[in-house]
């Protein structure tokens, strides 16, 4: 299959952004566009022009997940012509959230050596070690 071009509008989303990709298939075709991580989260069909095309995507509040892809799949009709089967194209972007506000704050002192099977003292936030 040939590879369709995607690229996202920001570096990372969070719940309530719009996603805006843009996918460039190798030809015009009937796409499916579809968010997946364990399950399929999100999908749109629509033609998609050869130059491409801009889709928007809600980003849910339910997608917390590390592992979610924007997968693009783009069928043209087989002819007589070229081929008498369909051509597909594939794209995959990994979907990056967010997650600076999820960062911990931590701070501790620890010798700059230490040796096996001993204690090692650390100081610092008994609720963060």
């Amino acid at each position: 299959p040939d590879k369709i071009t995607m690229a996202l509008n920001k570096a990372a989303y969070t719940a309530g952004d719009v996603i805006k990709v843009k996918v460039i298939p190798p030809e015009a075709g009937e796409a499916l566009i579809m968010v997946e991580g364990d399950s399929p989260l999100w999908l749109k069909r629509l033609t998609i022009p050869s130059e491409g095309i801009t889709v928007e995507i809600p980003v849910a509040d339910n997608w917390q997940h590390h592992n979610l892809y924007i997968s693009a799949v783009v069928l043209q009709a087989g002819d007589n012509k070229k081929s008498l089967t369909p051509k597909r194209s594939f794209g995959l972007v990994h979907l990056p959230l967010d997650r600076s506000a999820q960062q911990l704050a931590i701070e501790f002192e620890a010798p700059e050596k230490s040796l096996p099977n001993k204690k090692l003292p650390i100081k610092g936030n008994p609720f963060l070690l």
